[in-house]
């Protein structure tokens, strides 16, 4: 800027000159143009150099922030990689993260969310690659869809006890996530938890009754998987290629059996079936042929009437059929000892 006002200066004094002949004036401006241009290359002629970044001063400079709602980051927010997020705002209380609010933001490693929010809406955090932790506050009651999808850094997460409902996606490809807590939960939606490969230890809630299809599709780490009762309906697929599932047991509150239940699952050792299922659907035990046996929580006869789809649903391991004393015959009757399914022998 200071050599373009000097430029001009110039060739108006050049225009003067030719026309006054001010031969001198025009060569006394020359050498001080010379000097400037000198001076300027040794040390720089740059007015914002050595001026420093000013930290905010309201955080309204960090957050779009509406109607109790953070809506996005400003230009300074997408800067920063830790964010502790106030309970209030411009004065103004803070109860929702809003859709896509932190949409792939690549920087963001940590973030702190204030008690006071109850919902953290649609893709809030999708796909945040790099956050390693984060906390939900207990005041949350709910979590949006795709919420955390492709938090691929995230291992470990605790919900609070008013969220009951998991939607669509909302843990999809959290591939570093080993623990959730989902004693509450009573409702897990299609593909909540699909390719969280890390993911090893599942408890599910007394009080659930949904599973989603493919809520836990390719999360290859499982390794024992109890269905309670309370559960009585699940989609296709929820535990497609989990290679490394070694025993199911499967609720009495289930009917349906679902196409691709367990397909793939490579290492499934063992089953318990619920005695009130009347339908196992093709697929829902393809390419399990590790099962040693299927321990039915029902009668030999209740088996019989067991509908089965396109090849059996792949089971073709030995029954064993449940008793609670014990049988004459040996071998063919199982009970609980310990929690375990042990065959009387």
């Amino acid at each position: 800027q200071i050599l373009t006002f000097l430029y001009v200066q110039y060739i108006i004094i050049k225009i003067m000159c030719l026309e006054r002949k001010m031969k001198k004036l025009l060569k006394a401006f020359s050498f001080i143009i010379l000097a400037v241009v000198l001076v300027c290359s040794v040390f720089g002629c740059n007015n914002n150099q050595d001026e420093e970044t000013v930290p905010p001063t309201s955080d309204t400079t960090i957050f779009v922030f509406s109607n109790g709602r953070i809506k996005g980051l400003t230009d300074y927010g997408k800067t920063l990689t830790e964010i502790e997020i106030p309970d209030k705002i411009d004065g103004k209380d803070l109860t929702a993260i809003g859709e896509d609010a932190f949409y792939n933001n690549e920087k963001l490693t940590k973030i702190q969310l204030p008690e006071g929010i109850v919902t953290i809406e649609k893709g809030a955090f999708y796909s945040c690659k790099n956050l390693v932790k984060i906390n939900i506050p207990s005041t949350v009651e709910t979590l949006g869809e795709e919420a955390f999808s492709s938090c691929e850094k995230l291992t470990d997460i605790t919900l609070p006890e008013n969220v009951k409902e998991l939607k669509a996606r909302t843990f999809f490809n959290c591939t570093l996530l080993e623990s959730i807590n989902l004693e509450n939960v009573e409702y897990i939606g299609d593909s909540a938890f699909t390719s969280c490969k890390n993911l090893t230890d599942v408890t599910f809630s007394e009080s659930l009754t949904f599973i989603g299809q493919n809520a836990f599709h390719l999360c290859k780490n499982i390794r024992n998987v109890r269905i309670p009762d309370s559960v009585t309906e699940m989609g296709a697929g929820v535990f497609a290629n989990c290679g490394n599932i070694e025993t199911f047991i499967i609720g009495d509150g289930i009917s349906v059996i679902p196409k691709g239940f367990s397909r793939d699952g490579f290492a499934l050792k063992r089953i318990v079936v619920g005695k009130n299922v009347s339908l196992i659907e093709e697929q829902a035990f393809f390419y399990c042929m590790a099962i040693e046996r299927v321990y039915y929580a029902g009668t030999e006869s209740d088996w019989q009437n067991i509908s089965f789809s396109a090849n059996g649903g792949g089971l073709s391991a030995p029954i064993m059929y449940y008793s609670e004393t014990e049988p004459t015959e040996k071998g063919v009757y199982w009970r609980y000892v310990d929690g375990e399914p042990t065959v009387w022998e």
